[in-house]
């Protein structure tokens, strides 16, 4: 993502070294336009020195950038409703997804954001979640459904579906595979099969872009109105209008100025006309509590399947899988393991005693029966999580990397194949911070956050791991920024 003459554009596609500016290459989309002219602005700091690229010749300096064009906000409306009027930089949101209107003005509005790509551009994609698939069903693109234990995603557009997913490629994307069958136990009962976890379908990281050298800093442009990212929701206040702030894994934006609570707290952003909802996310909880309430989109585990809140679900319900009014089936269970063989026979009982001459002897008594085979072993638990409230804690030896790395609470993982969800909260505590996070031992993925501004700001990765056997996992972060909280989730998805 990059910004150009006071517009901000993201890539579409991997993009060579190029003369075309982002406005004239198709590779380019335009992810903020520039706004009206802002109150003049103070200089702006000396911009971070980019990473050393390899030996080439001396190159001439090059030209002062151009002032830059002035900047805008957006104004987030919620749900695009049709006949509405709505002009430049209008921001709504349509099936999970996020849109920005970007032409001059629509009024009475009847065309659905998601094909009008002439005056609304996607901001932000989100997913539906539909439940089981149905077929003659008609989906829109980023529906999710279940089928067979399996969960999928539609790429496409499907008017009257009627091809199953599992076939449907050219549609269909797997997002979250069934649970494998468990292995069979040890001679004699069969132990309690252990539970199975949800398998994320994370792509691989692409290559990183080379850098090219930087020319001289341009004068800065005039201020526009952007966002200042606060980190977890404070119910004490104050917000400023256009300040973002997290709950319970969803993005939020204050629409109007909040001042400071005066003897009670601020309601929080879902229960509050001041916030606009920006991005959905999902509340992972751990296995389900009867007498335990849960807000829309809690995730919770029950009886080896996972379940997602459609609802506010309060205390002392029924249970996720007779609730279908409050609860939609996320992951369904894996299929039960063959069961173990018989154990052995016991051994024959001694012959009885030979009875006196002329008279016939007692026939001996028949052997005890032989004794039950060994219970087999209780399968390993389902998921594991650790926490940590505030400030680092020191990394294990083989972590330690250059002296400079923080890292989270420690998670040990018996032998298996996991799903390991780490979420860090960096602490920004002057302008150009970064801080670079990976799962170790043995991550290949990784999060990278830098922010010109002082305030908090979340990286999140997630990684597969197979371990052979019991292993200790942290999150590890390096960088010259600081962490301020966060957790680690490892989800049990099969047996090495």
């Amino acid at each position: 993502m990059v910004t150009y003459n006071g517009s901000t554009y993201e890539a579409t596609a991997a993009i060579p070294a190029s003369a075309v500016t982002p406005d004239q290459n198709s590779a380019w989309a335009l992810f903020a336009q520039a706004g009206a002219i802002g109150a003049a602005g103070s200089a702006g700091a000396t911009g971070a020195t980019g990473a050393t690229g390899a030996q080439g010749p001396a190159g001439t300096n090059g030209t002062n950038g151009a002032p830059g064009a002035p900047g805008v906000g957006f104004l987030f409306l919620g749900a695009w409703v049709s006949g509405t009027s709505y002009v430049a930089n209008d921001v709504v949101t349509e099936n999970g997804n996020s849109y920005v209107e970007t032409a001059a003005n629509l009024p009475n509005d009847a065309t659905d954001p998601a094909t009008d790509t002439t005056n609304w551009s996607l901001m932000a994609v989100g997913f539906n979640f539909r439940s089981a698939w149905v077929s003659g069903t008609t989906y829109a693109i980023n529906d999710v459904v279940t089928e067979y234990g399996n969960s999928y995603v539609a790429v496409a557009p499907l008017p009257n579906d009627a091809t199953d997913p599992a076939t449907d490629t050219a549609n269909w994307s797997l997002m979250a595979q069934a649970g494998t069958a468990g292995a069979a136990g040890a001679p004699g009962p069969q132990g309690p099969q252990g539970l199975t976890g949800l398998t994320g379908s994370a792509g691989p990281q692409g290559p990183q872009g080379l850098t090219g050298a930087i020319g001289p800093q341009g004068p800065a442009g005039t201020n526009g109105t952007g966002f200042k990212f606060t980190g977890a929701f404070n119910p004490s206040g104050p917000y400023n209008q256009y300040d973002v702030a997290t709950y319970y894994g969803s993005t939020y934006v204050a629409n109007a100025a909040i001042p400071a609570a005066s003897g009670t707290t601020n309601p929080v952003p879902p229960q509050s006309t001041s916030w606009t909802l920006v991005t959905q996310g999902f509340n992972f909880t751990g296995p389900f509590v009867p007498a335990g309430t849960y807000n829309p989109y809690d995730v919770v585990a029950y009886n080896g399947s996972v379940y997602i809140a459609t609802t506010a679900v309060q205390a002392n319900q029924n249970t996720p899988d007779q609730n279908t009014a409050n609860w939609a089936l996320f992951v369904q269970q894996g299929a039960t393991g063959p069961q173990g063989t018989a154990g052995p026979t016991g051994a024959t009982g001694p012959q009885g005693p030979t009875g006196p001459a002329g008279a016939k002897g007692a026939t001996g008594a028949t052997g005890a029966t032989g004794a039950a085979g060994a219970q087999g072993p209780v399968g390993p638990s389902r998921a594991y999580f650790k926490s940590m409230s505030s400030g680092p804690y020191p990394c294990l030896a083989a972590n330690q990397g250059d002296g400079t790395n923080e890292c989270l609470t420690a998670l040990t993982l018996p032998a298996g194949s996991y799903v390991v969800i780490a979420n860090a909260q960096i602490a920004i505590t002057s302008s150009g911070q970064s801080e670079s996070c990976e799962i170790e031992p043995g991550g290949t993925h990784s999060a990278y956050v830098t922010m010109y501004s002082t305030g908090y700001i979340e990286a999140s990765v997630v990684e597969a791991f197979n371990l052979g056997s019991t292993t200790t996992v942290q999150y590890v972060c390096s960088g010259d920024a600081g962490l301020h909280g966060g957790d680690t989730t490892a989800i049990l998805v099969g047996s090495t």
